[in-house]
Order: structure tokens, then C-alpha cells, then sequence
């Protein structure tokens, strides 16, 4: 059986072929070509592999190989591991188990986020209107504070509750302290550079 092949990469089985492969174990008949390699002397199959030769070709994307290739670096995985891999430096490696989790909890705080925004949106209305109900609270605070008006402070005593819930204390302190020292550092480079000007 002959094939085109890109390296130990099969393209395509064919007549037209330049390089005779041998024949497709019985028991790999139903595997896709996706995952059948060619090492020199007979078909294999990436899933059946301890090591692997992988080579990073673009951000994000690599190509599995069953002997080495130019560019490529032997790591110790199966072919199920290949969604954990991940480039460092230059490396190609496993992610630990740690970064495993960071991610699978950075991507479900993004997703609640996306929920948020899209409640927001739909319940309240576009971010720009959010921001004029702060800015609402906001003014009337400003308000009760230089005049002392009852009904102002009636108002703000009925939706007490529910901002305490929205906004618990032990939540908010924390996130405020982080951000602020983050603006903090952002606003003190933006000031030295709008002074040079």
C-alpha cells in the first residue's frame, strides 16, 4: 500500500503514492488517518504511544509525530493527554494539575461574568444605564449628606437590605483593596507621563 506522506504524517493512501507503507493493522481499520503515523518501518497509531514527538508550528496549534522531526521535542504523554499540553518558554510540556484547575476556575469566573453582563442587560439595561444608577446613588448621598432630607434617607433605608446582599462587606473589601492598589500604581504612571507633556 502506497501513500503521500508529510514526514511521518500520511496524507493520503493512494496509488499514486511515492512511499509503500505496508498495510493498516486489522484492528486499526476504523482509526482515522488523523492518527495514524508512519515510523520508517510500519503504520502506527498515536494513541497507542507513551512518547510522542511534538511540534509547535504556530501559537496554539501543534502537530504529533511518532519519531522524531526537525523542530520537535519527545514528551512523555498519550494522545488523550493532548488537550494538557501547553507551550513555556519554548517548552513543550503537561500543564500540572494546578494550572489545569486555575483554568477550568478562570474560565467559569469569565462565564459567570458573560451571564452577569447578559442579566444586566437584559434586566437593567446597557452598562451606560448601570452607571447612571450609580451615579444616581451617588448624588443622592451627596444630597442627604448636605441636607439631611427624611425622605432621601427613608429611600436609602428600604434598598439597604438588598444592596447588603448584592454587595456583601467580606466580598467587597477585598476586591476594593486589590483594585485600588492597582489603580493606584495605573494612575500614578498616567500622571508622570501626562506631566511630560
Amino acid at each position: 500500500m502506497k501513500a503521500i506522506l508529510d514526514r511521518d504524517i500520511i496524507i493520503s493512501i493512494t496509488i499514486k503514492g511515492d512511499t509503500e507503507i505496508g498495510t493498516i493493522p486489522a484492528e486499526k481499520k476504523g482509526v482515522g488517518l488523523e492518527r495514524l503515523r508512519f515510523d520508517g518501518e510500519k503504520i502506527v497509531d498515536l494513541a497507542d504511544l507513551a512518547e510522542l514527538w511534538v511540534e509547535a508550528v504556530a501559537p496554539n496549534f501543534v502537530v504529533f509525530h511518532a519519531i522524531e522531526v526537525p523542530g520537535s521535542q519527545k514528551v512523555t504523554m498519550t494522545y488523550q493527554d493532548r488537550t494538557r499540553l501547553t507551550v513555556d518558554s519554548g517548552i513543550i510540556r503537561l500543564k500540572t494539575p494546578a494550572e489545569i484547575t486555575a483554568e477550568a476556575e478562570h474560565m467559569e469566573k469569565t462565564m459567570t461574568k458573560n451571564r452577569l453582563r447578559q442579566a444586566f442587560k437584559r434586566d437593567i439595561g446597557d452598562p451606560e444605564d448601570s452607571l447612571a444608577d450609580a451615579w444616581k446613588i451617588i448624588a443622592l448621598l451627596i444630597i442627604y449628606m448636605r441636607t439631611g432630607e427624611p425622605a432621601i434617607a427613608t429611600f436609602l433605608d428600604s434598598i439597604l437590605p438588598d444592596l447588603q446582599a448584592a454587595y456583601p462587606f467580606t466580598t467587597v473589601k477585598d476586591a476594593l483593596a486589590n483594585n485600588v492598589k492597582t489603580i493606584k500604581t495605573l494612575m500614578e504612571g498616567y500622571y508622570t507621563e501626562t506631566q511630560k507633556k
